[in-house]
């Protein structure tokens, strides 16, 4: 389970970074510290710098790492106030990142 600190950090990346490899390096040293090895896998989503160091760390470790797939369902719900859209965002598979399968 992720220490909520991590969790918390991930979930902040500023956007007004130039990069972000020196902001989530306490994330690829908590991966590090996990003992990761064959067969694990890290399921990796968020913002878009950030998943790209974690998913190259992956690599460079020859470890697996995936992404969620979802469908979205839209529903039209007509009031008397006008339309209210309502999506229902459903898991589909996780996926493997390109290079990253073992």
């Amino acid at each position: 389970e992720t220490p909520p600190a991590i969790s918390r950090l991930w979930g902040s990346i500023p956007p007004e970074l130039d990069s972000v490899q020196e902001f989530v390096q306490p994330v690829l040293d908590w991966l590090e510290s996990q003992s990761l090895g064959a067969g694990d896998v890290v399921w990796v989503q968020g913002e878009w710098g950030g998943v790209f160091a974690v998913v190259d760390w992956c690599r460079a470790h020859s470890i697996r790492c995936v992404y969620a797939t979802t469908r979205r369902e839209a529903q039209e719900i007509h009031t008397e106030r006008g339309v209210q859209m309502v999506h229902l965002f459903r898991h589909v598979r996780f996926r493997d990142f390109p290079g990253t399968s073992t």
